[in-house]
């Protein structure tokens, strides 16, 4: 399972789940009493961000498990559902709630295109904090319903030509989401898949195979116990067929080297 925050939340009085939240506010005052209710429910990994350029960058640093996100950011010509909108190019799946003190139509036929779980206005309360944080995870844990048990999930694309920027795998209770760029390499031990980022492993219940037959552009296998992220490749040996990835050695097979090759073409 990737790694969470140690921030947790308690649903339904017996789970307790961790939450990474994006909370968009231009008003400073209100960013503090957010803080403040947070901290009363045990979230501690919450990014606070005063402008759409601010939110963007944490969203596409930081692994988002649920959006708070202002529709009216005062100056800024772009709104929270303008932010909105760019996320869901992003990610598909990640929870919207639009905070607002004066909801309009306008407003409604905007943000149905961005799926929100809810509306909240100014008044904002311990307790729905807590039942919004509970439906957030019900609809990421209702995603297990839509597709094949152990079968990671991209997006529709079954090509190399296409650049998804998410990938999603069972890790037992939940579906979790990983940032494709920041995979260094998948592997297979005695029978079990595991994701490298960075210096951790991360237990994902799917195959090699499966993850392959996704075609995601980034990620190719070069082995049959290893799947390598191109972007994290240093250095290949073509006479003992070794690929240097940081400071770790990952075998490459002689039936995948072309494919190899092709690809890294591509790349020059």
């Amino acid at each position: 399972m990737r790694e969470f925050t140690q921030a947790k939340v308690l649903i339904n009085g017996k789970n307790y789940v961790p939450m990474n939240i994006l909370f968009l506010e231009d008003d400073p005052i209100y960013r503090k009493l957010v803080e403040v209710i947070f901290a009363k429910i045990g979230i501690r990994n919450l990014h606070i961000a005063e402008n759409y350029d601010e939110a963007l960058d944490i969203f596409n640093q930081e692994q988002i498990d649920l959006c708070f996100l202002d529709i009216d950011l005062g100056e800024d010509h772009r709104s929270g559902i303008d932010l909105a909108e760019a996320i869901r190019e992003i990610d598909e799946l990640v929870p919207f709630v639009f905070i607002t003190s004066h909801f309009t139509e306008n407003y409604y036929k905007r943000t149905r295109y961005t799926n929100p779980i809810s509306f909240i206005d100014k008044k904002i309360s311990l307790v729905r904090i807590i039942h919004i944080i509970e439906m957030a995870y019900y609809q990421v844990i209702s995603q297990k319903s839509k597709i094949k048990k152990e079968m990671p999930m991209v997006s529709d694309h079954n090509d190399r030509h296409h650049s998804p920027k998410v990938i999603f795998f069972n890790t037992g209770e939940l579906l979790e989401k990983f940032k494709i760029e920041n995979i260094n390499y998948i592997y297979n031990n005695e029978n079990q898949t595991f994701l490298r980022m960075g210096r951790k492993n991360y237990k994902i219940d799917t195959s090699l195979k499966k993850i392959d037959d996704l075609r995601v552009p980034s990620l190719l296998r070069v082995h049959k116990s290893f799947i390598v992220n191109m972007n994290y490749i240093d250095r290949i040996s073509k006479s003992d067929q070794k690929i240097q990835v940081g400071n770790e050695i990952i075998p490459l097979g002689t039936k995948y080297k072309s494919e190899l090759f092709q690809q890294l073409n591509l790349y020059n």
